[in-house]
């Protein structure tokens, strides 16, 4: 029979140093495209060839929102495989502020206005990098990841995460950060003053995503100062904010686009509401066509921030201008921006 490409993943776990256990190990799915020839092997096992005819493949690393399943971002990891981009998704049970939960991998005390900038945001990536250079020398999976091409993704306080750690600094290989209901706010129990929006610390591209429908993110405003008003209609103007104030100017590399009709669970399909703040959101719209376009975003973000000139840097977003241009004329979206 000739080799059919599927998409498939492989479960492994990775110990975080600095983490006592057990709440300390990550657990990785890591999605890849792979080959089925119809081999008993094959049938015997469920332990198909990677299909490494473009390897290596650029990796996405998707930060989750706290108490968030990582299998809510599994449609969006099967579309990035079938575009040539490995993701990877992970689970981490923590211990932190009173409450166990899963996390992006946070550490508080690097956000404290002591410390902002001096050490990295997310206990996981390191490690999680370090797991991918492991497999990538030794396993079913070795020379399938392009590690100096790495972009991380994130929702909600995931996507703050991402945003902060896309800093090549802390996290070798890291081109780019793609945030999604998630803002640069700095929250007033860690020490800030009320409505501060904390610059970010590299010049990385960055594409802001959010919905217009953000329940959560409103009523979290009393978070960073502001007053409690679950009914705004314009909780995405902290990602405005954001976008404005925390980036600097990178030849309309940064990208913000609020989503008509989308709500801060619009990410996740399906969506866990057994866990976490969803019961804050407002009713979403159009869920299903936003959420192809969210994939068609991130997906031209991904290709634009690790595709190479001649030279050593990244293009520019010539994809993602274009597929901005073709929405101008839409309702899809609320508000879009480059600088």
């Amino acid at each position: 029979m000739t080799a059919e490409r599927q998409i498939r993943a492989l479960y492994t776990a990775q110990t975080i140093p600095d983490l006592e256990p057990p709440y300390n190990t990550l657990h990785l799915k890591i999605y890849y495209p792979a080959l089925y020839n119809g081999s008993l092997e094959e049938r015997n096992s469920g332990q198909l060839p990677v299909d490494s005819s473009n390897a290596p493949y650029p990796v996405f690393i998707m930060l989750p929102g706290i108490n968030t399943p990582p299998d809510s971002y599994a449609w969006l990891a099967r579309h990035l495989v079938a575009n040539n981009i490995i993701c990877v998704t992970y689970s981490l049970i923590v211990s932190e502020l009173g409450y166990i939960s899963l996390s992006p991998g946070l550490d508080i005390d690097a956000l404290r206005p002591a410390n902002y900038g001096n050490k990295p945001v997310c206990l996981a990536l390191n490690p999680i990098i370090e797991k991918l250079t492991e497999l990538n020398q030794n396993s079913e999976l070795k020379n399938l990841f392009d590690l100096d091409n790495i972009i991380l993704g994130g929702h909600s306080g995931g996507g703050t995460a991402a945003l902060y750690s896309a800093n090549p600094e802390f996290h070798h290989g890291v081109k780019g950060a793609i945030a999604y209901g998630a803002h640069t706010g700095a929250t007033t129990f860690l020490g800030w003053p009320e409505n501060t929006v904390l610059p970010l610390k590299h010049d990385l591209p960055v594409m802001i995503l959010g919905g217009d429908r953000d329940g959560v993110i409103a009523a979290s405003n009393f978070r960073y100062g502001g007053d409690v008003i679950p009914q705004a209609d314009d909780s995405w103007k902290r990602l405005e904010r954001s976008f404005t104030e925390s980036l600097r100017d990178n030849d309309n590399k940064h990208v913000l686009a609020i989503i008509n009709g989308a709500n801060h669970s619009s990410l996740c399909h399906p969506a866990d509401t057994s866990t976490g703040r969803p019961f804050l959101d407002w009713p979403a719209n159009n869920d299903e066509q936003n959420r192809q376009l969210i994939a068609e975003l991130v997906t031209a973000f991904c290709q634009d921030a690790t595709s190479k000139q001649t030279g050593s840097q990244p293009t520019n977003n010539h994809q993602v201008a274009r597929l901005l241009e073709s929405l101008s004329a839409s309702s899809q979206l609320t508000l879009a921006k480059t600088r």
